[in-house]
């Protein structure tokens, strides 16, 4: 029998992360999915596999290679784009000389398909859900048989949350799970090359990688899957967690439920802070990614000047009435993002109310109100208009404000976006201190470049 497995099903549900690699590649106790696919198949008695992607063929190359590991061939085709992943199928069934059926699969999952069920040309289901699985007739199109045969237990990948119930599988070693023979027994499995602190916490079942460290004070499990060339930071609480390959984990970080890639969660590391980072920072909006418009946020920086123009303008009146000096402020800030080199950083004069450098005790009463009522950032509008700043984003700092923050912070930094809210102070208030700034800091830029922005 032939075997022909779809890579680049087209998805949302992993949304920016589909793009560094594809689904049936998330790694399943240690192994990519794909790899426990086609073993158990060759166990099964097939012989020729076939694999087509739109998106990854070299990556798929390297990762088959010839099949010969497994005792398959293996042959990669690739479709011109997603469109034209069926007429690949089509040509593949074309070519299939001898009339037998060919079972055709998503590769993001692997059903239970019993043997007597491959007898003649029928659809998969599970719990009444079509898996994209069939056993079809060699014709020159793909046609989906009915009604569908229900199958039992399957391991998934289709989402987040499907990859962390499969690992959570894999690691209990379910006996009637397909493709989880080469699991080992209830515990603690540990790779070749793995480092864990004599003061980390492993609790059962727990999966570490290849070359993968774990820290001092890091608790670990239960139900994680760490994958290779790893470092979990001291303090670092993982619990039914999906880790990918080569992902540096922050220190004092609180992960539950959730599934890191390398592009996804960055190193954090900061003055004694804890940091609780929630679902919604690393994998929500997959299901229906939102990419906000370059233009946005200038139209609406342009609609709050033309809004708040009163306010401003009564604001500078009694400023001007109630304090001497200047109504307004300019000082240089570093423009963001920034490039890498020091000497190519830009900076432009950001505009605000000159009050808050006095003392407390100095200060007007008129300064007072501004400050309470937040407006003292009201003429900073203006940069949104003109696109020197979001709406939301990181507190903009000035040039020796911006070379004094550490190595960590200040590479994380310079890939965010300054923003006319702050998202430190949204968050922590008014004076949030230098762990929290940073905390928020990392995580703005974390949203940013997850999102493309």
């Amino acid at each position: 029998m032939r075997l022909i497995l779809v890579t680049d099903t087209p998805s949302s549900a992993w949304g920016p992360l589909d793009r560094r690699a594809p689904a049936c590649l998330k790694p399943v106790a240690g192994r990519p999915l794909l790899h426990r696919l086609i073993e158990h198949w060759a166990e099964r008695g097939i012989e020729s596999i076939d694999v087509i992607t739109a998106n990854h063929p070299l990556l798929m190359r390297r990762v088959l290679g010839e099949g010969t590991r497994w005792g398959v061939v293996i042959r990669l085709h690739l479709a011109r784009a997603a469109a034209g992943i069926e007429n690949a199928v089509g040509r593949i069934l074309e070519s299939e000389s001898d009339g037998s059926p060919v079972l055709v699969g998503d590769a993001r999952m692997l059903p239970d398909i019993p043997p007597d069920a491959l007898n003649a040309p029928v659809s998969f289901a599970h719990r009444g859900r079509a898996l994209g699985w069939a056993l079809v007739s060699p014709g020159g199109a793909v046609r989906t048989p009915t009604p569908p045969c229900e199958v039992g237990r399957l391991l998934d990948a289709r989402t987040p949350a499907a990859l962390l119930a499969t690992n959570r599988m894999a690691l209990r070693h379910e006996p009637d799970s397909p493709g989880l023979v080469a699991v080992a027994d209830w515990g603690v499995f540990l790779a070749p090359g793995a480092r864990v602190h004599a003061d980390a916490l492993l609790h059962a079942p727990v999966y570490v990688g290849s070359d993968t460290i774990i820290e001092a004070g890091a608790a670990i499990g239960p139900h994680a899957v760490i994958g290779s060339r790893c470092v979990v930071g001291a303090g670092t609480q993982l619990c039914r967690a999906v880790v990918g390959d080569a992902v540096a984990v922050g220190e004092n970080l609180r992960l539950r439920h959730v599934a890191v890639e390398g592009d996804t969660l960055t190193e954090a590391r900061g003055d004694g802070f804890s940091m609780q980072i929630a679902d919604r920072n690393l994998i929500a909006d997959l299901d229906s990614p939102r990419r906000r418009r370059p233009g946005f946020d200038r139209v609406a920086g342009l609609a709050l000047c033309i809004a708040t123009s009163p306010l401003l303008l009564l604001s500078a009146t009694l400023l001007r009435l109630g304090r001497r000096g200047p109504v307004l402020r300019r000082r240089p800030v570093v423009a963001l993002p920034a490039p890498e080199s020091p000497a190519k950083v830009t900076t432009f004069p950001l505009v605000t109310f000159g009050v808050g450098a006095r003392p407390p005790w100095r200060r007007s009463v008129c300064e007072r109100l501004v400050m309470a009522l937040r407006l003292d950032r009201l003429p900073a509008l203006v940069h949104v208009a003109r696109g020197e700043l979001a709406l939301r984003g990181v507190r903009p700092r000035s040039p020796s404000e911006f070379e004094a923050l550490p190595a960590i912070w200040s590479a994380h930094y310079r890939t965010a976006c300054a923003g006319w809210i702050d998202s430190a102070t949204r968050v922590f208030g008014t004076a949030p201190t230098a762990s929290e700034s940073c905390a928020s800091d990392l995580m703005t830029a974390t949203r940013r470049a997850r999102r493309g922005r």
